[in-house]
């Protein structure tokens, strides 16, 4: 029995030898061109081409200090501080994608209503979507206005008057609105998910013909969520706000919501 697995561990070797010795090596090439070695990876702007916000790519007009009228990916570089005469980046054209790249668009001064920080209120319709992502707005009449289609992600509205205000099928995520002079974000026929609004002279969210999810309305002045015209709430949850909770009309659906130390009503 021996002499056989002696035999078998010969003939098991003898072949690997010929696996090596006729196995064709794979390396590098052992003559590199003369010169610097260059990067192979692509830089993102080659995988996705993007244009700076700034006077000389997109430069404004007496209503804004920068305007965006072709479409495209967009960048800040820098806080944009506007006027409070002017918004401060305003949208022209759908299929627009807008990253603040962590950036502040703010006014010196708190804007009078209408004067947005960015602005993307289209008079037509079209197919085409608008992006607004990863940024701050704050001292503004509306810190972030879109005319759906489209999405707001990412966003922290602050000191405004309004925080976001979105219309026609647009939809807010993850995003907050704090300390805001009226509304924290007023949505209309749009959906919010995963949403934070606090501390608000008026409502938290205010909402008709649209849908919230996973949100938090805390410590507003009047009502946590005022909602009409066949909108919905789904695991909400509404915390110490002045009058009720949630208040709802028309046709409105809460599932699975939550609502705690309120002055008035928890649900309505």
């Amino acid at each position: 029995m021996n002499q056989i697995v002696k035999n078998m561990r010969r003939r098991f070797g003898f072949a690997m030898f010929l696996v090596t010795v006729s196995s064709p090596a794979i390396a590098g090439d052992l003559n590199p061109p003369i010169g610097a070695v260059g990067a192979t990876m692509r830089t993102l702007d080659e995988v996705e081409p993007r244009t700076i916000v700034n006077a000389t790519n997109t430069p404004g007009d007496a209503t804004a200090t920068y305007i965006i009228s072709q479409p495209g990916s967009y960048y800040l570089t820098e806080d944009v501080v506007g006027v409070i005469t002017k918004h401060g980046i305003r949208i022209d054209v759908r299929d627009v994608t807008l990253d603040l790249s962590g950036f502040r668009v703010i006014v010196d001064s708190v804007s009078p209503p209408g004067v947005n920080g960015v602005h993307a209120e289209l008079t037509t319709y079209g197919d085409g979507a608008i992006v607004i992502r990863n940024g701050h707005v704050m001292g503004w009449g509306i810190g972030v206005r879109v005319k759906g289609p489209g999405s707001v992600i990412d966003i922290s509205a602050r000191d405004n008057w309004i925080g976001i205000r979105t219309t026609n099928k647009c939809a807010v995520l993850d995003c907050t609105a704090n300390s805001n002079a009226y509304v924290g974000m007023m949505l209309t026929n749009s959906e919010a998910s995963d949403c934070v609004s606090t501390n608000n002279s008026s409502a938290g969210f205010l909402g008709s013909q649209s849908s919230l999810t996973g949100c938090v309305a805390k410590s507003n002045v009047e009502e946590g969520y005022l909602i009409s015209d066949k909108s919905s709430l789904r695991d909400c949850v509404a915390i110490g706000n002045g009058t009720h909770g949630v208040s709802a009309s028309s046709n409105s659906v809460l599932i699975g919501c939550q609502a705690d130390y309120h002055s008035q009503d928890g649900f309505r």
